[in-house]
């Protein structure tokens, strides 16, 4: 597997859903997380320019 591919991506974000589900209702329930790593930090750039591409655009 290519770490940085789109693969990798989805990989990451169903990681990303799996984690605080994992630790709801646990006593890590309150805990913070980090997940890092090249495919994480492509990710996480990802979302950040969507983010700022909705805030971008134009009130019709």
């Amino acid at each position: 597997m290519y770490w940085n591919t789109n693969e990798a991506m989805k990989v990451m974000e169903e990681v990303n859903r799996q984690v605080p589900a994992s630790m709801n209702a646990t006593v890590l329930q309150d805990a913070e997380y980090a997940i890092g790593g090249q495919t994480q930090q492509n990710l996480d750039l990802q979302n950040m320019r969507q983010k700022i591409l909705r805030v971008r655009q134009p009130l019709c």
